[in-house]
């Protein structure tokens, strides 16, 4: 038995990588990402008297997150850096000068902890971004989160912010996975290519649900635009040839009456966790399947598919049981190959309407 290093009571498990009750962990996964918080007292010191449990909120996620942060033996992220959008072909050259000169090492914080806290940065960063291109010089951090304004969304501008995705999953990637800076160029490329339509798809599934509820239908095409039925032949209003973009937008409209329905029917069967989610989204970068990656990367990617899994397993051990968990988790792996599906159909998509001539290749570097 050991002390809770944020409420002081006894406790035999260790939660979120360091010495923390379940009660706080539980009351981490609640209250992270709410906005406004404020101490009750002005002090940013509260606790109830003669007890050592907090009773501030804001004081107690302080701590949490203060003990998290020491866990680690550095910050849970590190600032991001200003990128254009031909800068990417480079990075890691100086933004991780500090990861790279560090032994590499599976953090202790836990792996979906990571996902999130890291996710809410690479989600600011693609949202005020974006935003940006669409003229929105500024928002306040609410309404950047959860109610920037949504528009109809264009091919030429997905490609866009297809640049600035990218740009933010090599640095959401070696934030979350250190292990990433030490691999080659080639591998770094190799990952965030096979990575980033899939990661799309689940973090868009995501924020559907976080924003508009399990029923919604709402398909993100970018982080700030969507895809609409109604407005397909919109979508293809700026291509490049218009002359095949009636026959670019029917195609891609049957894409949708056909992937729409089965996908959302296959995640309401699911109905996933915010933690499964991200459990989806962590496995969806090292699932190398018909990948052809070198020996040392595909050794990196079975260890932390692991580690994620071991995760989930150990969740599922307090929560349902071993048994169903196991079932869980291959219920999990069933929904993954579902977006993998989608994604690979996309690029089938994709590959017509370059031969249409309704879009262009998209340059990466």
């Amino acid at each position: 038995m050991v002390n809770c290093l944020v409420c002081g009571k006894y406790t035999s498990t260790l939660h979120m990588g360091m010495d923390a009750c379940r009660a706080c962990s539980v009351f981490y996964r609640r209250n992270h990402e709410l906005l406004g918080l404020f101490c009750i007292t002005g002090s940013g010191a509260c606790r109830r008297k003669n007890k050592s449990i907090f009773s501030c909120r804001k004081c107690r996620l302080d701590r949490i997150e203060a003990m998290m942060r020491a866990g680690s033996g550095d910050d849970v992220m590190l600032p991001m850096p200003s990128f254009t959008t031909n800068s990417y072909a480079n990075v890691g050259s100086t933004y991780y000068d500090r990861m790279i000169n560090t032994p590499p090492r599976t953090p202790r914080i836990s792996i979906i902890d990571r996902i999130r806290v890291n996710l809410r940065t690479l989600s600011a960063v693609r949202c005020t971004r974006e935003l940006k291109l669409r003229g929105i010089q500024s928002l306040s951090m609410r309404k950047m989160e959860d109610e920037y304004p949504i528009v109809p969304s264009t091919r030429q501008f997905l490609e866009e912010t297809t640049k600035i995705l990218i740009s933010g999953l090599f640095e959401f990637v070696s934030a979350t996975f250190p292990d990433f800076e030490q691999l080659s160029l080639d591998d770094k490329w190799l990952l965030i290519r096979n990575y980033e339509k899939l990661f799309h798809c689940i973090d868009g599934k995501l924020r559907v649900r976080r924003r508009f509820g399990k029923d919604s239908s709402i398909l993100f095409g970018t982080y700030t635009t969507a895809i609409f039925a109604d407005f397909v032949d919109y979508f293809f209003s700026d291509c490049e040839d218009k002359r095949n973009a009636t026959e670019a937008a029917n195609t891609f409209r049957g894409w949708l009456k056909e992937n729409g329905p089965r996908v959302k029917k296959e995640i309401d069967r699911v109905d996933p966790s915010d933690d499964e989610f991200l459990a989806m989204i962590g496995l969806a970068l090292w699932n190398l399947e018909n990948v052809d990656a070198s020996d040392h990367l595909l050794s990196l990617a079975a260890r932390y598919r692991t580690e994620i899994m071991e995760e989930l397993t150990d969740e599922y051990g307090r929560t349902v049981g071993v048994e169903k968990g196991t079932s869980r988790i291959g219920i999990l792996m069933c929904l993954l190959q579902e977006f993998r599906r989608v994604v690979m159909s996309l690029q089938s998509n994709h590959a017509l309407y370059i031969m249409l001539g309704a879009i262009g290749e998209l340059s990466l570097v």
